[in-house]
């Protein structure tokens, strides 16, 4: 990604039972390139200074393939980040 071309993350993995796991993400990187979501309605331009994230993903197994998955990720306060950083 060229927006964040030196991200790093920290993978945190938990497993629940047979079917569950819960993969939990920070990353960091220096924020490069401006960033123009797809459909226009917002431009954040770079600054070079780094900026940091995380999430949690959660996935549920059955059969060995993944049945479902939800991800949480907090959009305002990853722009929020990228604005103030």
């Amino acid at each position: 990604m060229d927006t964040f071309p030196d991200v790093k993350a920290a993978i945190e993995i938990y497993l629940s039972g047979n079917s569950k796991v819960t993969v939990k993400y920070t990353c960091k990187a220096a924020f490069t390139k401006d960033l123009n979501l797809p459909d226009e309605s917002l431009s954040i331009p770079a600054h070079g200074k780094e900026v940091s994230w995380s999430g949690v993903d959660l996935y549920e197994f059955e059969g060995g393939n993944v049945k479902r998955c939800e991800t949480y990720f907090n959009m305002q306060l990853f722009i929020h980040a990228l604005q103030t950083s």
